[in-house]
């Protein structure tokens, strides 16, 4: 075996179309659900919590939990937060 044989990328199978339709099929579209929506589930999709979801990005439009609020915030460079609590009272 030469030294261009051994470090080629493997070729991989393409799965049949019908494989992948049965594969997206199993994964129900209702786990989903209130995803990003007030009062409903974080839209970081490695959080998930439905716990306190009342934080609205502006950019994203979208609500998440107080904690991937704060960690948004936290990196955010500009002025004003990306994430503020929609429930807060202004006086």
């Amino acid at each position: 075996m030469n030294t261009l044989q051994k470090f080629q990328p493997h070729k991989r199978k393409a799965l049949p179309l019908q494989k992948l339709t049965e594969e997206s099929q199993e994964t129900p579209v209702s786990d989903m659900s209130g995803k990003g929506e007030k009062n409903g589930r974080c839209n970081r999709t490695a959080c998930g919590s439905r716990s306190n979801v009342v934080w609205y990005n502006r950019i994203t439009r979208a609500y998440y939990c107080r904690s991937c609020a704060w960690e948004i915030n936290k990196y955010w460079t500009g002025n004003d937060p990306l994430c503020s609590n929609s429930e807060a009272v202004e006086l």
